[in-house]
């Protein structure tokens, strides 16, 4: 009806999608909008990146988005080596659930962990949402509020592990966010297998395959 048309109005235009003049006329706001993966760090600041572009997001632009998040960007601003823009939206979360260590801050038991993957940022624990783990434990931490302007997301940690615990699907995570080869050639595999070391050598070298 009439009421809800007039109000998806309203949102568009106070999301920038439409302007308004003072004789109620609508339109449409040409600007340069991105949807792509913003790829961020513990310093706050962030890029989004598309198949053809790249934007620079300062910190306090972000928007809550958390690395690899995928969101709606927009070019503000001219630069290089990247154009400055904002994160509008976050469309989809990639990541609610990370390993990290617990640090201690204060004496009433908050504290952050900091995550394994250093693209992250530290996330603030309460000490009601600590689960009884102790300072330096690795942990399993569950961002339950994005972080807002000068304020940390907050976490609630899911328990602590072992180091040796850092299974598998952790670190195929980290080495696909670094972008390291996993499918090598025939040739390069047929190369490692016929390379050798000589005995002075070896016993230079710690076997750790089996660590």
């Amino acid at each position: 009806d009439r009421e809800i048309f007039q109000k998806n109005i309203q949102t568009l235009v106070e999301s920038g999608f439409l302007s308004k003049s003072k004789k109620k006329r609508i339109s449409l706001i040409e600007k340069e909008w991105i949807v792509g993966q913003f790829l961020g760090n513990q310093s706050g600041y962030g890029f989004v990146n598309d198949d053809k572009d790249s934007l620079f997001i300062p910190n306090k632009h972000t928007n809550a988005a958390i690395h690899q998040d995928i969101v709606l960007g927009l070019r503000v601003k001219k630069g290089f080596p990247s154009d400055e823009g904002i994160v509008v939206q976050v469309l989809k979360r990639k990541l609610e659930v990370f390993v990290g260590t617990f640090t201690e801050i204060n004496e009433d038991g908050d504290g952050f962990v900091v995550a394994l993957d250093a693209n992250l940022e530290d996330v603030f624990i309460p000490f009601e949402n600590r689960s009884n783990v102790k300072n330096y434990d690795y942990v399993r931490c569950e961002i339950v509020k994005p972080k807002r302007a000068g304020k940390s997301a907050v976490g609630k940690i899911l328990g602590a592990i072992q180091i040796e615990e850092i299974n598998e699907s952790h670190l195929q995570d980290i080495i696909e966010d670094r972008g390291i080869p996993t499918v090598f050639s025939k040739k390069a595999i047929k190369d490692a297998e016929s390379a050798s070391l000589k005995r002075d050598e070896i016993k230079n070298r710690q076997d750790l395959r089996n660590t």
